[in-house]
């Protein structure tokens, strides 16, 4: 039985940063995930 969730999981964080060749961190502290970027 497969489970849906309805957020990112911190593996997500971290796989998704190491296929694009970056630090989570750098993943991270982007643009994108200021506060007036994201629709809340």
């Amino acid at each position: 039985m497969q489970r849906k969730t309805k957020g990112i999981s911190l593996k997500t964080i971290i796989l998704l940063p190491s296929a694009l060749g970056i630090t989570p961190s750098e993943f991270i502290n982007d643009d994108a995930f200021l506060a007036c970027n994201l629709d809340l």
